[in-house]
């Protein structure tokens, strides 16, 4: 018996509901190569909706014990915050950004529902 190659693992979990950041871990493979394979499956009528994208909330703590927490690197960017630096801290990259520790959590949007707080 042959075993599942990384693009028969991503199918299966694109289709049970999986999103992204799971198919990602799971397979190894890149974020396009995933979107590529939904596509595929969509097109071929395998997959009816749209795979749940992955989101993150964005929290900074400084020394002196204050927090703040975007819903989005957007949201991040529009309050002064440059972007690209908080996510790279929020990854690991960087260790702080504008005297902050900066973390990520993941949340998740079903469908054009609210983002919840």
């Amino acid at each position: 018996m042959q075993a599942k190659s990384k693009t028969q693992i991503a199918k299966e979990m694109i289709a049970f509901g999986s999103n992204y950041g799971e198919v990602e871990q799971a397979t190894g493979l890149k974020r396009d190569s995933i979107r590529k394979i939904a596509h595929v499956m969509r097109c071929n009528g395998e997959l009816d909706r749209k795979i749940r994208k992955q989101h993150y909330r964005y929290i900074g703590k400084n020394d002196k014990g204050q927090v703040v927490e975007f819903r989005s690197l957007a949201d991040a960017d529009a309050n002064g915050f440059h972007c690209a630096s908080v996510s790279a801290c929020a990854r690991g990259l960087r260790e702080s950004y504008a005297g902050y520790k900066w973390e990520r959590e993941s949340v998740y949007r079903a469908g054009w529902r609210k983002f919840p707080d």
